[in-house]
């Protein structure tokens, strides 16, 4: 091996103090941007011109404006800029009683929250009580008593009710019952339904406020079974003679089986 000159060691410690250099330069570099965007991040959050003005509030009914701008942590004065809509978003949709959550900044001084609510349509009985939207979730644990205009469903298992479960009869019979009674389908509406049982064998049956406390289906074709009871509730008194019933039995397409009230048949009987 030859031995090394001076040359060769000036321009080894040459490219040692020029490559010290450069990474020198860049970490001063980083740390100049930095110290920019640090001060320039805090100059533009805390600007007076960017702070709220107005601050709206719209979609809302249970829960009210003051509660929803202090959980998002949106209120008058805060620098729109500042605000973490993302977190706001998440803390607003833990809210039982709130859907969706819509949030935009309204530059230069404004913010803007709608909020989508969820809509009570039963309640559903898993051994504890709980409230159901218009599609069936499950949003909030509750007492029936509080609730006394909405149905109770009752024979349901909550896995029937589990989200990915969604295709199971019972979910399926329950929200087509619901949705019939919601458009006011006749011979009833939702403020006539106080009770949907399930039975795995014999299907649902209703309790109703109706001239028929009691309304068997069965399984499917519920619309066209409630056809054929308002078809006999239409029909004048002498020829169905009764004008109220304790059950109505709708399950078979070929026959309806009808029990009078009890007060009805011994005014008829005498």
């Amino acid at each position: 091996n030859e031995e090394s000159s001076p040359a060769d060691g000036f321009i080894k410690w040459r490219s040692i103090i020029i490559i010290a250099a450069k990474t020198a330069g860049a970490t001063l570099l980083v740390l100049i941007m930095s110290l920019v965007f640090m001060f320039g991040h805090d100059m533009v959050t805390q600007c007076d011109y960017l702070k709220a003005k107005i601050v709206t509030v719209t979609g809302n009914s249970r829960i009210s404006v003051k509660e929803i701008k202090r959980i998002a942590g949106i209120y008058k004065g805060v620098n729109i800029l500042s605000v973490n809509m993302r977190l706001a978003r998440k803390k607003l949709l833990a809210i039982p009683w709130i859907k969706k959550v819509d949030i935009r900044r309204d530059f230069p001084s404004g913010m803007a929250i709608h909020v989508i609510e969820n809509q009570p349509k039963a309640i559903v009985d898993f051994g504890r009580f709980f409230l159901i939207n218009s599609e069936g979730n499950v949003f909030m644990e509750v007492k029936p008593s509080d609730f006394p205009g909405l149905p109770v469903i009752k024979g349901v298992e909550y896995s029937d009710w589990n989200q990915a479960q969604r295709s199971t009869r019972a979910f399926r019979s329950v929200m087509s019952v619901l949705n019939l009674a919601e458009k006011g389908a006749e011979p009833f509406n939702i403020r006539d339904l106080k009770q949907i049982d399930v039975d795995p064998e014999t299907g649902v049956t209703l309790l109703t406020e109706t001239a028929v406390a009691k309304i068997r289906l069965g399984f499917g074709k519920y619309k066209e079974k409630l056809r054929r009871m308002e078809k006999i509730l239409s029909l004048p008194e002498t020829i169905r003679r009764f004008s109220a019933f304790d059950m109505m039995d709708l399950r078979n397409p070929e026959r309806v089986v009808a029990r009078p009230r009890p007060a009805e048949k011994a005014a008829f009987s005498s």
